[in-house]
């Protein structure tokens, strides 16, 4: 089994991006599924759920949302 990665936080994430040069590629998310196959994904919105909002009362986060 995999060793999981730490996760990021929205700083880091914008951190790596700007380190992108052609900032007009898309975003891919690749997802393992339970077999070990793999699905391209890629990001077509982002959700902003603050702290303190119904469902996050005490950690908001980023949704990125995909579809294939």
């Amino acid at each position: 089994m995999k060793k999981p990665k730490q996760q990021l936080t929205v700083a880091e994430l914008i951190k790596t991006l700007k380190q992108v040069k052609d900032k007009s590629l898309l975003i891919n998310c690749i997802v393992e599924d339970s077999n070990g196959n793999y699905a391209n994904n890629w990001v077509t919105e982002v959700e902003e759920h603050s702290t303190g909002n119904s469902g996050y009362e005490l950690e908001g986060e980023v949704s990125l949302i995909t579809e294939q």
